[in-house]
């Protein structure tokens, strides 16, 4: 009786690298194209909670890899790996909401999620929450934090978007660019940033 904390011991000093070799196993065989072993990998540690797994796992429903394409199920893993505060998963989670294709379009749900993970620095989300202030998609509509998302997706290395700038600029007055190039570091629009 005054062993049973043994087991759990072990559990504890043990479980940590067995989990990551499981991982390592999945990413193995999804590098190799064996999408259904990825998946019987990664279940098991996704639904024992670990955000990466959650992410790759619905990153095969969306996709369809080693499964039949399955909006519910992209959501509900991206929604775990959200919830861990994976940034990737709460970009897909947008984009899935934005696209529409696989899950019904929610434009709000869309721009929750993209300006959550670009407060947090993501890049692409910078440029799409952008995109989403330049159209008024599921947002206000403001040309000037359009355009304040732009510089910070430049700067963070987005590749796209300088030619998503470009593609905007016609449609901000000189003014609004102008006061939006003054306030690069204005981020009123994520709590957690503005007192950076």
């Amino acid at each position: 009786m005054k062993y049973l904390w043994l087991p759990c011991l072990i559990l504890v000093l043990f479980g940590a690298p067995v989990a990551r070799a499981d991982f390592q196993a999945g990413l193995t065989a999804y590098e190799q194209g064996a999408f259904k072993a990825a998946m019987q990998a990664w279940l098991p540690l996704a639904a024992a909670g670990d955000p990466e797994a959650q992410f790759r796992v619905g990153r095969l429903y969306d996709v369809g890899e080693g499964t039949a394409p399955d909006g519910k199920q992209a959501v509900y893993w991206y929604g775990k790996a959200h919830k861990s505060s994976h940034v990737s998963a709460t970009y897909n989670l947008a984009r899935l909401y934005d696209a529409g294709e696989i899950v019904e379009r929610d434009f709000k749900r869309a721009a929750d999620l993209y300006l959550e993970a670009a407060c947090k620095g993501d890049p692409v989300s910078q440029f799409s929450i952008g995109r989403f202030y330049m159209a008024g998609y599921g947002i206000k509509k403001d040309p000037i934090r359009a355009f304040i998302w732009f510089y910070r997706a430049e700067r963070n290395g987005d590749k796209e978007a300088e030619a998503g700038y470009q593609t905007f600029l016609p449609f901000i007055s000189d003014a609004d660019l102008t006061l939006a190039q003054k306030r690069q570091d204005d981020w009123a629009d994520c709590p957690s940033q503005a007192n950076r």
